[in-house]
C-alpha cells in the first residue's frame, strides 16, 4: 500500500506544470549584426546589439555563440549614454564553437563583441560569418561596414541597401523580419586590401594637429624671446634715464654758472655801487674811475 502512494505523488509530481527553461524560453525582439573587416586590427570586429522581446521573463540566461578562434572583446549594456559592463561567464569550447554566458537583467540593448579571423591571400580577404539561429529573432539585420581601403568588395547573398553614416564609411545591410529558432543566416564576405590599411588607423588631418601641437613645442621658444624681449627693453629704457639725467644736469649746470660769469665780468663804483656798462672806464653817475 505504502509502495502504491509513493508512486502515485511521484507521478502527480511530475505532471504538475513547471517553467520551461533553456533557450526556446527567449525570444530577441531584435538582433542587429554588424560585422568591421579591418577596422583596428587585421581581423573581423562583429557587434551583436540586442533587446529581449516583452514575453521573455526576466532575469533570463542568454548565450551567444562564437566561431571557433574568436576572442571575446566585451559584454555590456546600452544604459543610454553609455555602455556598462556586464558580468559573464568565460566563453566555453563546445564543439566548433566558444560560448559566452550571461544573465540578462532589464529590458535594455545588450551588445557582445569579439574579434573572429579571416582568409589572408595577398591582398584579397575573406570570411564566413553565420548566425546560428540559437533564438527566434522578431526584426533581424545583418549589417557589412566596407572597409576604407577596400576594392572590389563582394557578399553572398548579395546586399543591395548600401548608406553612408555620419562617420563618412559606407555599410551594406541585409534584413529579415520573424526568424524562428533554428533557422540560419550566413553571409559569405570577399574583397580586396591593396595596401593592407586599417579602417580606424588612419593619419589626422594637419587642420586636426594645428591647434595643439605646434602651440607646446614652440613653448619655450616663445618664452625664451620674450625674456630676451624684457632684457633688451630694461637696458634701453636704462641707457636713455641715464642719459637724459646727465643732459638735464648739464643744462642746470649752465643756467646756474651764468649768472656767476656775468657777476665775475661785471664792475660797480667803489663810490656810488652804480653798476658799469661793458667798456666804461669811468661812473656815469660820480665819475669815480672804475677799479677793473
Amino acid at each position: 500500500m505504502r509502495r502504491l502512494l509513493l508512486v502515485l505523488a511521484l507521478l502527480m509530481l511530475f505532471a504538475l506544470p513547471r517553467p520551461v527553461r533553456g533557450q526556446s524560453a527567449v525570444v530577441f525582439e531584435s538582433l542587429n549584426i554588424e560585422l568591421w573587416p579591418d577596422f583596428d586590427q587585421p581581423s573581423v570586429l562583429v557587434l551583436y546589439d540586442f533587446s529581449l522581446s516583452a514575453e521573455t521573463a526576466l532575469p533570463a540566461q542568454v548565450n551567444i555563440r562564437m566561431p571557433a578562434g574568436a576572442q571575446l572583446f566585451a559584454v555590456a549594456r546600452d544604459e543610454g549614454n553609455a555602455l556598462m559592463n556586464v558580468e559573464h561567464a568565460p566563453p566555453v569550447q563546445e564543439g566548433n564553437y566558444s560560448v559566452v554566458t550571461f544573465i540578462v537583467t532589464e529590458r535594455l540593448k545588450y551588445r557582445v563583441e569579439f574579434y573572429i579571423p579571416y582568409v589572408r591571400q595577398a591582398q584579397k580577404r575573406s570570411f564566413i560569418h553565420t548566425w546560428t539561429g540559437d533564438y527566434p529573432v522578431n526584426t533581424f539585420s545583418l549589417v557589412l561596414q566596407e572597409p576604407r581601403a577596400a576594392i572590389n568588395i563582394l557578399t553572398e547573398p548579395e546586399m543591395t541597401v548600401r548608406e553612408t553614416r555620419a562617420d563618412g564609411l559606407f555599410y551594406r545591410t541585409l534584413s529579415l523580419q520573424n526568424l524562428s529558432a533554428g533557422e540560419r543566416v550566413a553571409l559569405k564576405v570577399s574583397y580586396e586590401n591593396p595596401r593592407s590599411e586599417l579602417t580606424a588607423a588612419r593619419p589626422q588631418t594637419i587642420s586636426s594637429l594645428e591647434p595643439s601641437q605646434p602651440l607646446f613645442s614652440l613653448l619655450p621658444w616663445l618664452l625664451g624671446g620674450l625674456g630676451l624681449a624684457l632684457m633688451i627693453g630694461g637696458g634701453v629704457w636704462y641707457w636713455l634715464s641715464g642719459r637724459s639725467g646727465t643732459t638735464l644736469s648739464r643744462s642746470r649746470r649752465r643756467h646756474t654758472t651764468q649768472p656767476e660769469e656775468k657777476t665775475s665780468d661785471s664792475v660797480y663804483c667803489t663810490q656810488c655801487g652804480k653798476r658799469a656798462q661793458t667798456g666804461d672806464r669811468f661812473c656815469r653817475a660820480c665819475g669815480t674811475r672804475l677799479r677793473t
